[in-house]
């Protein structure tokens, strides 16, 4: 015997915990178009010294071959202190990944892109960066 159960009525607390910013259905309900490059999670917060992941993804894209994403943060709030490339681009053939970090202006240039004669591209959506940040003093900042 299987027995399967359900609520219609919201748990207090738990609004918008099973919401994908990812999902493409989600997309179109909190009203941005695909293909689209978003970071998530779209919100964290920490403590002065702590270190906060923001993932940069490409949703619904078809056949990028390379990118360049400029990233601006706040040089008085956050320190980059890591970036490496996303899952997007496993086991992809002669793949270039270089960035470049500004700490005077707190820009970031990210170049992907594949190397090589053959038409190598990836679809779908995927991680294309991970950066990890320190922050450095209190307050809010927009990455």
């Amino acid at each position: 015997m299987i027995l399967f159960t359900s609520c219609t009525k919201d748990v207090t607390g738990t609004t918008g915990v099973f919401t994908n910013p990812l999902d493409p259905e989600t997309a179109v309900d909190i009203g941005f178009e695909t293909p689209a490059v978003v970071f998530f999670p779209a919100t964290a917060s920490t403590s002065v010294g702590g270190g906060v992941t923001l993932d940069i993804h490409a949703m619904d894209v078809d056949s990028i071959a390379g990118s360049h994403i400029q990233v601006s943060y706040n040089k008085t709030k956050l320190s980059l202190l890591s970036l490496s490339p996303g899952s997007f681009y496993e086991g992809a053939p002669e793949m270039l990944f270089y960035y470049e970090d500004d700490t005077d202006l707190g820009l970031i240039d990210i170049y992907s892109g594949f190397l090589g004669v053959d038409s190598a591209s990836v679809s779908g959506t995927g991680q294309l960066a991970s950066m990890v940040f320190t922050t450095i003093s209190a307050g809010v900042s927009t990455v």
